[in-house]
């Protein structure tokens, strides 16, 4: 059986995959969780031996890991780049996917993060993570141990599972971004009540100190 994209035997697995993007992508609206599931289910479906997913952050000008295969998951969170650093900084910065089939150390926009062990890898394609309006989220990019000459099907088909997860992982994001303003209002209104609460009682022992200051006095009389 001839493979096509991705090493997919056929079309009908191509869209299987494409399927289990999309209930993997609505299961839920944590950020972390999108980003990991995202990183296995590709590499669980396709000739592909780890994937990446990199974010970039709330400042527009760094990507964070925040998806990987085991077991580089447990780096996930601890792994940054600049844009324009690194393959993925690249692929950021211009837009445009990355493919590189072998000699990867010779390649200037490589950058070596030796808790990645690039080294066990040889073949990468890294393609850009945007929403349908234009907006950067991040970079997905798969690895493979053997060469591999990924084709435009492949880069094409990466780049439609990028577009499908860009929207869950904006969503995410916001979603994220809601519920800490929420927490952060929650956590003012009880800071507020508490000082109400402080300056009731004090203006309670204030008023008591002079009622009872007043009633010292007056017996004097």
């Amino acid at each position: 059986m001839t493979e096509t994209r991705l090493g997919l035997a056929d079309t009908e697995q191509e869209a299987r995959l494409l399927r289990l993007v999309i209930e993997t992508i609505t299961t839920g609206l944590d950020l972390d969780e999108v980003a990991q599931r995202i990183a296995v289910v590709i590499t669980e479906m396709t000739a592909t031996d780890v994937c990446f997913v990199h974010l970039i952050d709330d400042s527009g000008r760094h990507l964070e890991l925040r998806g990987a295969t085991p077991p580089f998951d447990a780096v996930a969170r601890r792994i940054e780049l600049s844009v324009g650093e690194g393959v993925a900084g690249w692929v950021a910065a211009h837009r445009e996917p990355v493919v590189i089939v072998q000699d990867k150390f010779a390649d200037p926009r490589y950058k070596y993060i030796p808790a990645l062990h690039g080294e066990d890898f040889t073949s990468l394609v890294s393609v850009p993570i945007i929403t349908r309006h234009g907006a950067l989220v991040g970079v997905l990019n798969v690895h493979t141990k053997r060469r591999r000459e990924f084709t435009e099907a492949d880069v094409r088909l990466l780049s439609t599972i990028a577009g499908l997860i860009a929207g869950a992982i904006d969503n995410a994001r916001l979603h994220q971004r809601l519920a800490d303003r929420e927490e952060a209002l929650e956590r003012f209104t009880e800071r507020m009540v508490r000082m109400q609460e402080l300056d009731r009682r004090r203006l309670a022992g204030e008023i008591h100190d002079g009622i009872g200051q007043r009633i010292v006095s007056l017996s004097f009389y």
